[in-house]
Parts: structure tokens; sequence; C-alpha cells
């Protein structure tokens, strides 16, 4: 059996047909489908949508700045008081570091509250002070003349014995109770080796409050002025 003159002809031309359609796809996808744009190494690259809508006026949303916005800074005068107060409260040992600080009053001991814990600014110790002396004629012969005056503590006292000294001799003294309701009275006497001295011996047991005072008198043949005297360990000071 003999093949056809014609089989092997049809053949090549229908490769060669092949060969140029596949040259001409090629062509067109290189003329249609856009190239990459060329970039350096470790650079990211805009897309094409957002380099071509890049201009001098209006650049790429990356290269544009955000704004900064500052905090304002504590004024010195402040920072330098509260980091005082903080320090002085983590010597006490007894109050909340960085707390809040409320004063009260003003004054040597003002009491304040300081985060949640009351304190004092300071620890003066009670003062006891004299009001202004007068002399008064008492009109008995024993004892002529009268020198008063009263006293006042600044604060919860521990009291002793009450001495009190004259510019000039004395009889005796007198005092109103330092509390109402206490029952006992104490005893007096003037000091033999130095007649200018009065003793008021009180309870070991008695406090003076602030706020409620106590009425002194010195008895003496002429008029006299105390001129210095103690409350126990406190010093009365007199105007």
């Amino acid at each position: 059996m003999t093949s056809s003159p014609m089989k092997y002809p049809r053949l090549v031309l229908l490769l060669m047909g092949l060969s140029v359609a596949c040259g001409l796809l090629g062509l067109w996808e290189v003329h249609t489908i856009p190239k990459p744009v060329a970039c350096p190494k470790c650079q990211t690259c805009p897309s094409p949508q957002v380099a071509s809508s890049a201009t001098p006026n209006n650049p790429p949303p990356s290269a544009q700045k955000k704004p900064i916005t500052k905090q304002q800074a504590p004024a010195p005068e402040q920072s330098a008081h509260k980091l005082t107060i903080q320090k002085q409260q983590a010597a006490a040992g007894d109050v909340n570091v960085g707390g809040d600080v409320h004063q009260e009053t003003k004054g040597d001991c003002s009491p304040a509250t300081i985060g949640s814990n009351n304190t004092n600014n300071c620890n003066v110790p009670p003062k006891i002070n004299a009001s202004p002396q007068t002399q008064i004629p008492t009109g008995n012969p024993a004892v002529p003349w009268a020198t008063r005056f009263s006293i006042q503590s600044t604060a919860l006292t521990q009291l002793g014995d009450l001495r009190v000294t004259s510019d000039g001799p004395v009889l005796k003294m007198e005092m109103t109770r330092i509390n109402r309701d206490s029952v006992c009275n104490g005893s007096e006497y003037v000091e033999k080796l130095d007649e200018r001295t009065a003793v008021f011996q009180v309870c070991s047991s008695e406090m003076m409050a602030p706020g409620h005072p106590v009425t002194i008198t010195i008895y003496s043949l002429n008029p006299v002025r105390v001129v210095a005297g103690t409350f126990g360990a406190n010093s009365i000071t007199f105007q």
C-alpha cells in the first residue's frame, strides 16, 4: 500500500502556520502589556497610579508630614514644689507619695491633708501665754493688793506645779480650777528662801486644753508685777 504524495506537504504547511501565529502573539504581548518600573534595591516603588498623581504641589501621601502635637510642660515652680513635697512625704514614710496636698489653714502648726493622711507642718511644743496684768486694791488690810491675770495654752498640755515670780514680796496665790469637773483642788505656798515666788501644786493628772483659760491672783502688801513663771515644763510668756 502506497501513501498519498500530498500528505507530507500539507503537514509542512500546518507547522509553518503555527509558527507564524506564535510569532504574531508574542509581538502583541510585547506592545500591549506595560513593563514594570525599574527601581533601586531595598526601596518600595510606587504604583503607576500614585506616581502619576504626584506633582510638586501635591506630593505623594508618604512624603506628606504629619502634624506634631506638643505637650505643655508644667511650670518650673510647680514641678519643684511638687518634688519637694514628695521628698518630704517619702522621708516621713507614712504618707502617700505623689498624693494631692490640701492646706486647710496657715500658721506655724497648721493642719494639712497630704494624700489620704492628716499631718502637721511642724512639731512646735505648746505655748502658755499670759494676759495683761492688773493691780487691784482689795480693801483687806491683811492682803491689800491683788495682781490678776489669766493664762491659756495653744495646745493640750500636761501640767505640773505652777511657779510664778514677782518683782516684790508676795503673801499668797490663788488659781481657778483647770478642769471644772476635777475633784482635785491642789495647794499653794510662798517659798521661804524667796518671798517673791509663789507655788501652786496641781494634781498630776491635770491637763490644760486650748480655749480654757485659768485665772491667777497674787496677793501682796504693795502692788507687784509678775515677771516670770512656769507651768510644769512649760514657760509662761508674759506681755
